[in-house]
């Protein structure tokens, strides 16, 4: 017979997981304002004045529209990005690297 000792002030991983993320993000978010104090609100703006301005455009008029046309030319460019892709493996695969190299013999 085993017996299971369980140590109540052992956090589980999940916890510390979190714990440790949590930190990280409050540190940069510390380095970011001190960085911006040191350089000035004109190089590097605090976090507060950022995330003001984020909610100041994303609550604007004209954001929905903006935003969908920032979709529409990311998925314009992943295609056409797909498609080059897909054609130069193809073209490399067929070929191989030796037929594409530059061969000075």
């Amino acid at each position: 017979m085993s017996t299971v000792v369980v140590s109540h002030t052992a956090r589980p991983r999940h916890a510390r997981h979190w714990m440790d993320a949590l930190v990280l993000i409050v540190m940069l978010i510390a380095l970011w304002q001190g960085m911006s104090e040191v350089l000035g609100p004109d190089v590097l703006t605090t976090p507060i004045a950022t995330v003001k301005r984020a909610i100041r455009i994303v609550s604007g008029p004209d954001f929905p529209q903006s935003l969908y046309v920032t979709l529409l030319v990311f998925a314009f460019a992943f295609v056409i990005s797909a498609v080059a892709d897909v054609y130069l493996g193809l073209l490399l695969g067929t070929r191989g690297w030796r037929a594409m190299s530059w061969n000075r013999s």
